[in-house]
């Protein structure tokens, strides 16, 4: 591994790779540390030919040991050092101990103190580095640690709680546990400090600083805080499903949340996880973004709803693999139907979708199949961004409140459609044709087969709180619950022993 540079921190050494990826080196021996098998010193000649990258006191740090064992060939090899004896080196090593050293290093090559570096073969010169490097502790004591500091991947806000950063795809800490990681070099983050005292944690992309403390005033411009992509409401139940959130457009802060907080309350206050959504400059962006979701166009929340979808999973296997249940509204329905397909096969047959007027409907095969889409009647939104589908689950409805079954509605659908596009009056022309629109609209209603049209209260009815959609959530949430409590139960059964 080639390194870009490399610092000194307490006593841990710090590296950024060419990717910008920080590593930590800890514990062992100095030497091991900073890359340099024999303490060459920073300012040396041969420690910038050889690659020096940093500093640790007055010592080079080397991007490999490869070029620390070479600085150090070379520094032997170089006009002062190669005209001298090992009484030199002894003193330059341990001036204290050098006539004990020099006979030390004598003994290890098999000649005399007096003895120049110049008349040294090739063979008595790899033993002489191999034991200067010895005598400069580039031994391994058996506790170093070499670690790839993980990101900040994300910030859970907790309103009324502290926050959690999501860092990989399945560990979470506070906001204090974060700060001890990165003090502790355990975590590839930045701790700025307001003026007001109090702190904010920010990623670190292509930006090398000296120090993890960084002041307000340094930073106001670079800095920006870690993008939060999630929000947890209630309290984590032991066993729980997994529920997550996707609010839709132009909805504020406050009312993602009040929307997140009514599923909570379904679950009997249990933990909900909502993606970030929030409304900006009076939704104007919001709507320029469920135009390009339309147009087939991936926006950046789209990115963020990926890694929401795949934290939700990796809490599933943490939990025994509880159910992944996602309720999305509006045009989340849209930001979950583009994220799912960047998942893989298994990812998306383990989360089931819920949308409630959708400015998208979710395919019938592109999550788990007991993935299901409600738009309420009276909805326009979902008339507005899936019309086909909506109108042909409309009629579908109709049908139904009538008492026709799905063939009897297919019939009548084709038969309209041979009426209306016909101009002959040959019975044998038009019955041929329904039965090809027939077709057609089998195939239509398979696409809709896990969309429900409910019952509306008011010819405006998109909200996600109304009672329309309120109740199919309820509906949802006690149909999986029920099934968790139902496994808990068989699980607590105790076995049946026969007695012959």
């Amino acid at each position: 591994m080639i390194y870009e540079t490399g610092w000194k921190e307490d006593e841990t050494a710090l590296y950024i790779d060419a990717s910008d990826r920080k590593y930590a080196a800890k514990n062992g021996n100095l030497a091991w540390r900073i890359n340099n098998p024999g303490l060459i010193r920073h300012h040396s000649p041969v420690a910038k030919k050889n690659g020096s990258i940093g500093v640790w006191g007055k010592f080079a740090i080397f991007s490999n040991v490869l070029q620390g064992h070479q600085a150090l060939k070379a520094w032997l090899c170089s006009k002062k050092i190669y005209q001298s004896d090992l009484h030199t080196l002894a003193a330059y090593y341990q001036p204290k101990l050098s006539e004990q050293c020099a006979q030390n290093l004598a003994s290890a090559i098999g000649v005399r103190t007096e003895t120049k570096i110049k008349d040294l073969s090739q063979t008595q010169l790899e033993s002489l580095i191999a034991s200067i490097e010895k005598l400069c502790g580039f031994v391994h004591r058996g506790d170093e640690e070499f670690l790839l500091l993980p990101k900040i991947a994300a910030k859970i806000e907790c309103p009324g709680k502290e926050d959690l950063y999501l860092v990989g795809k399945d560990l979470t800490l506070t906001h204090s546990e974060a700060i001890d990681w990165i003090v502790s070099h355990r975590l590839d983050a930045v701790i700025v400090h307001r003026p007001s005292g109090s702190t904010h944690l920010r990623s670190r992309p292509r930006y090398r600083m000296q120090t993890l403390k960084l002041t307000w005033e340094q930073h106001c411009e670079i800095a920006g805080e870690v993008t939060t992509v999630a929000r947890l409401v209630g309290e984590k139940t032991p066993g729980q499903c997994v529920w997550g959130f996707i609010n839709g457009i132009r909805n504020t802060k406050e009312e993602a949340l009040k929307s997140c907080s009514l599923i909570s309350v379904h679950a009997g206050n249990e933990a909900v996880i909502s993606l970030r959504n929030d409304q900006l400059f009076q939704g104007i962006k919001e709507t320029g973004v469920s135009i390009l979701l339309k147009l087939g166009v991936d926006t950046p929340i789209v990115t963020h709803a990926v890694q929401f979808l795949r934290y939700l999973l990796a809490l599933s296997e943490q939990q025994d693999n509880s159910p992944v249940i996602v309720f999305a509204h509006s045009q989340g329905a849209a930001i979950a139907e583009h994220a799912l397909t960047s998942l893989s096969d298994d990812e998306k047959k383990q989360i089931r979708v819920f949308t409630f007027g959708g400015w998208s409907f979710i395919a019938p095969d592109a999550a788990h199949p007991e993935s299901h889409n409600y738009a309420s009647i009276g909805d326009l939104i979902p008339r507005a961004g899936s019309y086909n589908l909506q109108d042909l689950a409309i009629r579908k409805y109709e049908g139904l409140k009538k008492g026709l079954t799905d063939e009897e509605i297919i019939r009548r659908l084709a038969f309209g459609d041979a009426l209306q596009d016909l101009d002959f009056l040959d019975t044998r022309l038009i019955e041929k044709y329904t039965q090809e629109r027939c077709k057609y609209y089998q195939a239509e209603f398979k696409k809709i087969t896990n969309i429900t049209v409910v019952e509306s209260g008011s010819m405006w009815e998109h909200s996600f709180n109304n009672g329309s959609y309120q109740a199919c959530v309820q509906a949802v949430i006690e149909k999986y619950r029920s099934k968790k409590m139902q496994a808990k139960l068989i699980e607590k059964k105790p076995a049946i022993i026969s007695v012959v």
